[in-house]
């Protein structure tokens, strides 16, 4: 597999790493997400989308790469984790979601969850944390990632 690495950072970029996300027979996605559910979602929150993950779903809308489950906006398959769904699931389990911390867009096939956490923002990108299944309420997330593009860096990473 070719790795285009961008010149200025050493890594590469967020187009690459969807581009990669796209070419793996593996991975299935329901489609792109529209800038109008995009919107619906972010009012249905209160919280901007960072921009990383706004390219991201309008590209895939959600799906399943990898080892995660990225949560869906744009599909009513069965076969997709619905984000407000999920959203609503880890408020009853996950304090700090509950509290408006956390907000979960993903998680791993053990059941771990990957949340922006929005009390740490730099240019509109939020980290992200990991909230271990196994935790309790007073555990602390794990940080996982800067950005969402180092997330997915990561997540592409996984298994190579």
């Amino acid at each position: 597999m070719n790795k285009q690495i961008d010149e200025e950072s050493g890594s590469r970029s967020l187009t690459d790493f969807i581009s990669l996300l796209s070419q793996d027979p593996e991975n299935i996605y329901p489609g792109a997400a529209t800038e109008e559910e995009i919107a619906e979602l972010e009012a249905e929150l209160g919280t901007t989308l960072p921009p990383g993950y706004i390219q991201f779903l309008k590209k895939f809308g959600g799906g399943n790469f990898k080892h995660v489950r990225m949560y869906s906006i744009a599909s009513e398959d069965e076969t997709f984790f619905d984000f407000m769904e999920q959203v609503f699931s880890c408020t009853q389990r996950v304090p700090l979601v509950q509290q408006g911390e956390l907000l979960p867009f993903a998680d791993d096939y053990d059941g771990n969850i990957f949340c922006f956490n929005l009390h740490h923002a730099r240019e509109g990108e939020y980290t992200i944390v990991q909230w271990n299944n196994g935790f309790n309420a007073e555990d602390e997330p794990k940080h996982i990632a800067q950005t969402f593009s180092e997330f997915i860096d990561k997540v592409e990473m996984i298994g190579e």
